[in-house]
């Protein structure tokens, strides 16, 4: 068996696995927590409210896209298996960090699981440069089962990193002499600019729609409350979103709907 039908295989069953554990993880069946429990207990003003994290349908739907095409690709001959070769050992890595990561959450070791989520980025990051994706014109099937999974996976795991971070140092109880909420500004403005430099530098106008989804989630929490905090948010959202657009704007003759070379 070559090494891309190996991996190919490989990497879906350890998606499945992981998609679930996650539902196990989550059903409380270990000591009665779950995720989102944990979450509550170090919650954050830069914690977005509850249902952004259904984004990780999203992620895991598109990611299954992902596993499943991998397969076709090394199992026909006439396809480019440098893709599965490329990619699939990197998002293992994802992966396998990603149950670590639910583990080490729920036994509230927040300084661990930031660790595990950097070797997640990291993992993903690779996976980015090794396939250069987005620095050239990928045929459709290329850019939206290869590329967008990982571009939507890897702009969540690049917010929830800043989130996570923002948890452990409340847990450990560090302010760094300033209010919560003046961090919260500070790590909205960190978050904006590298989504803003991935698009003008990497062309990933899906990585950034994530941080977006996120600063909106995170206007909605606080939109009783600290409106100032929800209103950073939203501009932080329109600017990206106008940046992107521009980027879009001026990159259209590559839009994968309007190229003619979508094989």
């Amino acid at each position: 068996m070559k090494n891309s039908k190996f991996l190919a295989i490989l990497h879906f069953l350890i998606l499945a696995v992981v998609i679930w554990w996650n539902y196990y993880i989550n059903s409380g069946s270990i000591d009665g927590k779950t995720v989102g429990a944990v979450s509550d207990k170090f919650s954050t003003l830069f914690t977005p409210a509850a249902y952004a994290f259904s984004i990780w349908r999203v992620i895991y739907l598109l990611l299954t896209c992902y596993a499943v095409y991998l397969i076709k690709i090394a199992f026909s001959n006439n396809e480019d298996e440098e893709v599965v070769l490329k990619s699939a050992p990197w998002l293992i890595l994802a992966h396998l960090g990603s149950a670590s990561w639910l583990w080490f959450w729920l036994q509230e070791s927040t300084g661990i699981s930031v660790i595990v989520m950097i070797v997640i980025m990291l993992s993903l990051i690779v996976a980015i440069l090794k396939l250069n994706m987005e620095r050239w014109d990928a045929p459709l099937p290329t850019l939206a089962f290869v590329w967008w999974p990982i571009d939507l996976y890897a702009g969540w795991i690049s917010v929830a990193l800043v989130a996570n971070v923002s948890a452990h140092l409340t847990g450990i109880g560090w302010d760094g002499g300033l209010k919560e909420s003046s961090w919260v500004i500070i790590m909205i403005a960190i978050v904006s600019v590298i989504h803003i430099l991935m698009i003008q530098k990497r062309n990933m106008r899906e990585f950034a729609a994530v941080a977006i989804w996120a600063f909106i989630a995170i206007a909605v929490k606080h939109w009783d409350g600290l409106q100032f905090l929800s209103w950073t948010a939203i501009f932080a959202s329109i600017i990206i979103g106008a940046v992107a657009a521009r980027h879009a704007y001026l990159n259209r003759a590559t839009l994968p709907f309007i190229r003619k070379d979508n094989v």
